[in-house]
């Protein structure tokens, strides 16, 4: 193996003061230039953020070292970088390696097992240092479920979390960032985050933590459902229903509320894995807790009535009961008017979201005059509020009249509905001038 640069000079560029980070970075560093051209072991602890600028650098200083990721269908770590690695070379950063560990059941995990039992072989396979690069929850994984392969590192390196831990006042990211928005890298550290949560949680968390884990493990199992790990969101699924089960049998007080948001979240959850009776279920208990809260305070509960109502019309209309489905979603609109009656601003967008669905709904019974003036009046409020904020709705304005195009093709009045989707095609075009990435 060619020579590493100097260790003091490669602390210094990492880590321009001093602390833990620079006294792990040296025995890392050490390690590499002792094993050399030999096998040996090594765990290093670090966030995903932290991890991927110590490797980037570590490869500009240390030359020939090699990184490589393990992909999520893996089941075989060794087998794996193999095929990453199949020639001799310097020394292995591996990560990914928490892919391999069930966000509930790390016991079961069939890649922990494989590498469990694989440990002889990774001396003939790598003659060079390998390390594995891992999030905190996953060095307990290895701990209790593949021993054998634990016993064999002989090197350990912590990078301690910066900031504070996220689990004891339990801030959700997922306010400020929309799980569906999420970049592929921002999704992979959303998962490690969340499972450490769960984890760290336990299976009998205490009294302050229960909704919190219920939404930890909902979002988790939202993520893994995304990036195809269905079998896993499936189990946390049951087990977000299970935990919502208990809770609604002790209770609580103040509680409800905060248990109708997680039903919600589960039901987008259980419609993303294709169970499309149970997300019903679940949406058919948001709308029932909804409608009590509405009944003693309506005018802080109305609008999540409505807009619980417009989800349950959505839910029923996927399922082809489209008269249960007309009921909810005009049931949403007649609320949502009297809303946007004394307070417009804050509701008639609202409106026009229900119009929109009452007007696919009515289409989907055959009854295309009535939905005709429900889309027609949705685009007529879009039209007025895009005339005094044009960047917030004019994309509203540009979907109602793709959809009043629609209704006007499907009643035979073809000219009207050319001019109706080419102003929609207009809008859009003008949008995408300006912000390509949102609108093309």
């Amino acid at each position: 193996m060619a020579e590493i640069a100097d260790s003091a000079a490669l602390e210094s560029a990492l880590f321009p003061g001093s602390g833990e980070e620079r006294s792990e970075l040296a025995a890392l560093v050490r390690m590499l230039e002792l094993s050399r051209d030999t096998f040996s072991l090594g765990v290093a602890v670090a966030n995903p953020a932290l991890r991927d600028r110590l490797i980037q650098t570590l490869q500009t200083q240390v030359p020939g070292l090699r990184a490589a990721g393990l992909p999520p269908s893996a089941e075989n770590p060794l087998e794996a970088l193999r095929e990453a690695f199949p020639e001799p070379g310097g020394p292995v950063m591996a990560t990914g390696l928490e892919r391999l560990v069930h966000p509930l059941k790390p016991g079961e995990s069939q890649g922990l097992r494989v590498l469990n039992a694989s440990r002889e072989f990774w001396p003939r396979a790598f003659p060079c240092p390998v390390v594995f690069w891992v999030p905190e929850y996953v060095v307990r994984a290895l701990v209790l479920h593949a021993p054998d392969f634990w016993r064999w590192v002989g090197h350990r390196f912590f990078f301690p979390e910066q900031g504070e831990s996220l689990l004891p006042d339990a801030r959700e990211a997922d306010a400020s960032q929309p799980w569906d928005r999420l970049t592929a890298r921002e999704r992979e550290e959303r998962i490690q985050e969340l499972t450490k949560r769960v984890l760290e949680a336990g299976e009998t968390p205490p009294e302050s933590l229960k909704i919190h884990r219920i939404h930890w493990i909902i979002e988790l199992g939202w993520h893994l459902s995304v990036t195809g790990r269905l079998e896993e969101a499936r189990d946390l699924a049951r087990e977000a229903r299970e935990s919502l089960d208990r809770l609604v049998a002790e209770n609580k007080d103040g509680r409800v509320q905060t248990i109708a948001g997680s039903l919600v979240n589960l039901g987008n959850l259980l419609r993303n894995l294709g169970q499309r009776k149970e997300a019903l279920a679940a949406t058919e208990e948001v709308v029932d807790i909804r409608r009590r809260l509405a009944e003693t305070n309506p005018a802080a509960f109305l609008p999540d009535l409505a807009l619980s109502l417009n989800n349950l019309g959505n839910r029923l209309s996927g399922l082809g009961r489209r008269e249960e489905a007309l009921n909810a979603t005009r049931e949403a609109a007649d609320i949502r008017r009297k809303l946007a009656e004394t307070n417009p601003a804050a509701f008639l967008p609202d409106l026009a979201s229900s119009l929109n669905n009452l007007g696919i709904v009515l289409s989907g019974l055959g009854r295309r005059e009535e939905a005709l003036n429900a889309t027609r009046e949705a685009a007529d409020i879009c039209r007025r509020l895009a005339e005094t904020n044009p960047a917030a709705f004019l994309p509203d304005l540009a979907s109602s009249l793709n959809n009043l195009g629609n209704r006007l093709s499907g009643l035979g009045r073809r000219e009207e509905a050319l001019k109706a989707t080419q102003e929609a095609v207009d809008i859009r075009r003008r949008l995408a001038e300006t912000n390509p990435a949102a609108f093309l």
